[in-house]
């Protein structure tokens, strides 16, 4: 038997009270009602319209359904038998398409309903309205459509820009550009800003946007200074920035759009144009230089306040012939043609004069230097000349006097180098003399002595014998001491021959020189190889067979004397200390010879290369004391140097010090 509490659905429909049936057909929403046990619908006459169906007020359920969009079909009838379960609570409210019967007429509707149930959890009852809202849809889909295109149009457009909602700006959209400004990622989207960007919590940007979501008034501001955090480093940039406030369909603000273009590159090339402004003002004013400018097409020139006083002006603003008038006239012409070349289309446009002036005030003559440079148009027509002009009568003042005194100097150097030339034949005729002169009693003393020893050597007593000895021995030390002055003072007065040399066959020639004294000490000798250098061919052999010589002469008696000669390339920053080149090269080569002789206490390294300074006695080493003086004179002659290191008993090492020729 039926539930007592479950009325029948048509009569309930009946009984309904007229005043809300008239309601609801004036508001155009029309009433249905489910038949659950018999699977038929009953609607009135607003329903039947609303599916373009005008026939019977009760149709089966399945009927129903069919006048429905084919893609809705299924989400209708689930929302159908959800709203028939008890666990629904009975709530109905859906939103479809209809497909009119008869006319193929397409509705959006609205249907809401609610089922009701018996003690047992049965559904007895199911009825509700349905609505039309195909023009709500529409509305709704164009600002879909609107949504999309200025979604798309703030992630396409070049200049930074992001989409703020809210009083509290949750950032709902924002472009590369701005994230790039930000130095942030996608991953800000759907963050309130101050949690976004916590760098932003002491600046002014966030109350900004307030301001605009809560009045409506647009904020922009130029070469806004902004810290923003880029891989963990805050720094600085300037941008220009926009907040205008975006409204929804009801005139309501609902958020603020932000637009902004990244001005930091124009910001520091315009703060580093300022400063070498400054900077090119600064060095005018140092320098002291006066400014001009002239109009190519009107003549009209603007002097600078210091270049107006500099030609002894009173104003600053006068035509070009005015100006050209305190031009000196004999240099009239030239500074006009120098003017008229600059402005010619096909010349670089730089002008550059110096002219002397009559100064205005004073009627005193100055000596000026001026400089500048024409503009052209796109044509190639000259539009203006500008630049700068110095006084360089004190130059001009000092040039005249250093002129003289180069003058003065040049007759100087000529009566010293005469000087020098009757010095230089002095020491010719020295050498002449000690080659000659001096040479020539002692050959004779010598000669006479021979023919004592020789033929009257028993008619004279032992003492009268000793002192012809000491006398010849002395003799032939002393031709030794005029021969090695004799080349000291050559090195000093002979034109000196540079040419490319070999070193190697400088020491062939210096070994062949004294082979019999190295086969007789049995002395060995290691030589690297050798360079080409500049020099003298005959003061190198000089050099280097002084040096050999002595080597040999101070390894002592029954030992092999060993000589070693090595080679070195040197940057000038590598020599030491007391090696000073006379030649300004920077590349140098180091000749090192060293020996196992009995060297010499490091502090007598100045004394040794002076002339008759003598570090053993005659009788242990024989030599005058000239031979090293001379190895120096001829290094110094090549622009060179020459040092050595020894300890006593440890041997020696001279190290020869040569401008490289690479």
């Amino acid at each position: 038997m039926p539930d007592p509490q479950q009325p029948n659905q048509l009569s309930a429909h009946q009984s309904s009270q007229p005043n809300i049936t008239f309601a609801l057909q004036a508001a155009g929403i029309g009433t249905w009602d489910l038949n659950i046990l018999q699977q038929e619908v009953w609607w009135d006459e607003r329903c039947k319209e609303l599916y373009g169906f005008d026939k019977d007020d009760i149709v089966p359920y399945n009927q129903v359904l069919s006048y429905m969009h084919p893609d809705d079909r299924s989400r209708v009838d689930a929302a159908v038998q959800w709203a028939l379960n008890p666990d629904s609570q009975g709530h109905y409210d859906i939103q479809f398409r209809t497909v009119g019967a008869t006319n193929g007429q397409l509705r959006w509707l609205h249907c809401r309903g609610r089922a009701f149930f018996t003690t047992q959890r049965v559904a007895y009852r199911f009825s509700g309205i349905a609505q039309d809202i195909t023009e709500l849809v529409a509305v709704h889909q164009q600002l879909d459509a609107s949504k999309a295109q200025f979604t798309d149009l703030v992630m396409a457009t070049p200049t930074a820009t992001a989409v703020f909602v809210g009083r509290d700006m949750l950032i709902q959209q924002v472009n590369g550009p701005m994230l790039t400004i930000w130095g942030k990622d996608n991953s800000v989207i759907g963050k309130i800003l101050h949690v976004a960007m916590p760098e932003l919590e002491d600046q002014p940007f966030l109350a900004q946007l307030q301001h605009v979501f809560d009045t409506g008034e647009p904020f922009r501001h130029d070469e806004s200074l902004t810290d923003v955090l880029d891989k963990g480093q805050l720094k600085r940039v300037w941008f220009n920035h926009a907040y205008n406030p975006l409204y929804d369909q009801h005139g309501r603000i609902y958020g603020v759009i932000n637009t902004a273009t990244d001005v930091t590159a124009q910001v520091m090339a315009r703060r580093q144009l300022e400063e070498s402004k400054v900077v090119l003002q600064n060095a005018v004013e140092l320098a002291e230089l006066g400014t001009w400018s002239m109009d190519c097409q009107t003549g009209e020139t603007q002097l600078s306040e210091r270049h107006a006083a500099m030609f002894g002006l009173t104003t600053t603003l006068m035509p070009y012939e005015q100006a050209l008038i305190i031009v000196h006239p004999d240099d009239q012409p030239r500074v006009k043609a120098a003017f008229l070349a600059a402005q010619q289309p096909d010349s670089d446009g730089r002008y550059q004069a110096e002219y002397r002036i009559i100064n205005a005030h004073t009627g005193q003559q100055q000596y000026i230097r001026a400089v500048g440079e024409t503009s052209f148009d796109e044509q190639g027509h000259p539009i203006c000349i500008t630049g700068t002009t110095q006084d360089i009568s004190l130059e001009r003042e000092s040039q005249r006097l250093l002129a003289r005194q180069v003058q003065e100097r040049t007759q100087e150097l000529q009566l010293v180098n005469q000087d020098l030339q009757r010095s230089n034949d002095n020491l010719q005729q020295f050498a002449y003399v000690a080659s000659h002169d001096l040479q020539e009693p002692l050959r004779k003393i010598q000669s006479f002595g021979s023919l004592l020893v020789e033929q009257d050597a028993d008619r004279l007593s032992e003492t009268g014998q000793s002192y012809l000895q000491r006398m010849m021995s002395a003799g032939a030390r002393m031709s030794i001491l005029i021969k090695d002055l004799l080349a000291y003072s050559r090195i000093a007065t002979r034109q000196q021959t540079f040419g490319l040399i070999s070193l190697e066959t400088v020491l062939e020639q210096v070994l062949a020189t004294l082979d019999w004294v190295i086969a007789d000490r049995k002395a060995q000798i290691e030589l690297d190889a050798l360079p080409l250098i500049s020099g003298d061919e005959s003061q190198l052999s000089q050099l280097f067979q002084n040096l050999f010589s002595n080597a040999i002469k101070f390894t002592p008696a029954g030992q092999s004397p060993r000589i070693r000669v090595t080679c070195f390339q040197r940057e000038r920053s590598e020599l030491p200390i007391d090696a000073t080149p006379t030649s300004p090269a920077l590349h140098f080569i180091q000749i090192s010879v060293s020996d196992q002789g009995v060297g010499f206490d490091k502090k007598y390294l100045a004394r040794i290369f002076q002339v008759f300074q003598r570090l053993h006695g005659q009788n242990e080493y024989p030599g005058t004391g000239v031979g090293l003086a001379i190895c120096q004179r001829v290094v110094e002659n090549h622009g060179g140097a020459i040092t050595a290191d020894s300890q006593p008993g440890q041997g020696a090492t001279f190290c020869v010090y040569l401008p490289a020729t690479w």
